[in-house]
């Protein structure tokens, strides 16, 4: 309740946003699939009480 309605940065390893976003776009780590994150970008999340969503990819820093 504290934080609603506002924004937090989080800042960690790309490993783990990898797998974070991969899991929201229900990707699988495929060899066949195209590369969903670019490396030193920023990847914007939502969160509506009940779980996150994808807000944008890969916006340059």
């Amino acid at each position: 309740q504290q934080m609603r309605g506002n924004r937090i940065l989080v800042i960690t390893h790309g490993g783990v946003i990898r797998c974070l976003l991969y899991r929201l776009c229900g990707r699988r780590f495929l060899p066949d699939e195209p590369a969903l994150i670019k490396p030193y970008r920023l990847h914007w999340l939502s969160y509506n009480g009940e779980g996150f969503k994808v807000y944008r990819l890969n916006e340059e820093i």
